[in-house]
């Protein structure tokens, strides 16, 4: 008899515990997601003066240090990669630095940003005098513009927007296309773009070319040197569905005689 009263005490009491965390998790509410934190300095302005909420004034740095282990390069700048001759030293480390300070104003049918970037290695073996930057493909010694564009449009009240300067391009996954901005000198493209958004599909018409890298002089595109392409995306379609598709065309025309 004490026995059964004992097992009906300790039901009840998991029946009660049961009924307790059930409420419990159906009344609870997962926090919002955090808001992209605008930086320091852009929140201490905003936070004295609301009309400067339409500024973005920051800057970011990034310290990165890589060791490679038998996947490195000879000082020659060859690349050795796990090879076994004593001769060749396939290790290398070094520090990476990078500062992107930046102005921009985004108002209501009109927008600029002015992005400097200053990017820097610190003992890479990857180098090599006669290469453009000494060969050393994350170090472009300075400050240079990253950005420098214009951007007029509002799609709220109008499909159609131009941007027009130095820019980031930037399609879905970026697998073709895309900022690159994981490595010590991101990539930018001198160009023109031409948005029609709705909220069926929205597609990019773009022209312009690639900016490369000069450690001794601003950096600048290649006027032979053209990327044009049109980007198509259906953000009304289903994730597992075709979103997106794309027309890329890179054209390298010979210089002239007197260039």
């Amino acid at each position: 008899m004490n026995s059964i009263l004992r097992l009906l005490r300790t039901a009840g009491r998991c029946t009660l515990l049961g009924a307790v965390v059930s409420y419990a998790y159906s009344q609870y509410a997962p926090p919002p997601p955090a808001r992209p934190f605008p930086g320091f300095l852009n929140e201490r302005l905003r936070a004295n003066n609301i009309y400067l909420s339409a500024w973005d004034i920051a800057a970011n740095y990034r310290l990165r240090y890589e060791d490679k282990k038998g996947g490195g390069a000879t000082d020659a700048g060859s690349n050795w990669d796990f090879s076994r001759r004593a001769v060749d030293d396939t290790d290398n480390s070094y520090l990476l630095s990078r500062i992107m300070p930046r102005v921009g104003y985004t108002g209501k049918r009109s927008a600029f940003l002015l992005e400097a970037r200053g990017s820097s290695s610190i003992g890479d073996e990857r180098f090599n005098p006669a290469a453009p930057g000494n060969g050393l493909t994350e170090n472009d010694a300075g400050m240079d513009i990253h950005q420098a564009f214009v951007f007029i449009g509002n799609h709220k009240e109008f499909p159609v927007s131009l941007k027009i300067g130095r820019q980031e391009l930037v399609h879905g996954d970026q697998r073709l296309v895309g900022h690159f901005r994981w490595n010590n000198n991101a990539r930018t493209f001198d160009a023109v773009k031409l948005r029609w958004q709705t909220p069926v599909f929205g597609v990019d018409v773009f022209t312009g070319g690639l900016v490369y890298n000069d450690s001794h002089n601003l950096n600048r595109s290649n006027s032979q040197d053209h990327f044009s392409g049109a980007y198509f995306n259906f953000p009304t379609l289903l994730k597992n569905e075709i979103t997106e598709a794309y027309f890329y065309c890179l054209l390298y025309t010979s210089p002239s005689p007197r260039d």
